[in-house]
């Protein structure tokens, strides 16, 4: 089963990004919005206008404003941003797993293997991770430091050798 999405990732169209599932808001944020709302509907004054700031707590109110002055600011490209109900991108961080994950795939490559027999390898030993694209991610991010590392240990091993 595992090879069939394995196969199917490496059929893929190049090129082709699959739609990513939107981030959940914040549900601190959610509270926030829900907070807000339920407290402007109590503010109607006489005239039928709101009363926003005699009513609302001190944290709304400066969270409200953070996010407005957020958004008008520019800081923000959105005011789903601003008010934090769509996370920001982040990078993974990078991890000695990845970077041992690297050194694997150079060690591989080294001796000859395809990139399939690579993926499918580290499929079988029960890899953290094996999906082909995000191998080829991490092998590209880390290759770097791998080769320093293949680098080090075979002028080592030259070395001891003398």
């Amino acid at each position: 089963m595992a090879n069939q999405s394995m196969s199917a990732d490496l059929h893929d169209k190049p090129g082709k990004k699959r739609a990513k599932e939107p981030k959940p808001p914040d549900p601190k944020n959610l509270n926030r919005l829900a907070k807000l709302a339920a407290q402007l509907e109590r503010m109607e004054s006489a005239d039928g206008g709101l009363v926003i700031w005699a009513t609302v707590d001190g944290d709304t109110a400066e969270w409200l404003a953070g996010a407005l002055n957020k958004y008008l600011s520019g800081d923000a490209p959105s005011l789903d941003h601003a008010f934090g109900l769509i996370a920001p991108k982040q990078r993974p961080k990078k991890t000695e797993e990845h970077v041992a994950l690297a050194r694997r795939i150079l060690a591989m490559k080294l001796e000859g293997k395809s990139w399939k027999d690579i993926v499918d390898t580290l499929a079988t030993d029960g890899a953290s991770v094996t999906d082909p694209r995000s191998l080829k991610r991490i092998y590209d991010e880390y290759e770097i430091p791998a080769l320093a590392d293949e680098l080090c240990r075979r002028l080592a091993e030259k070395d001891q050798k003398k």
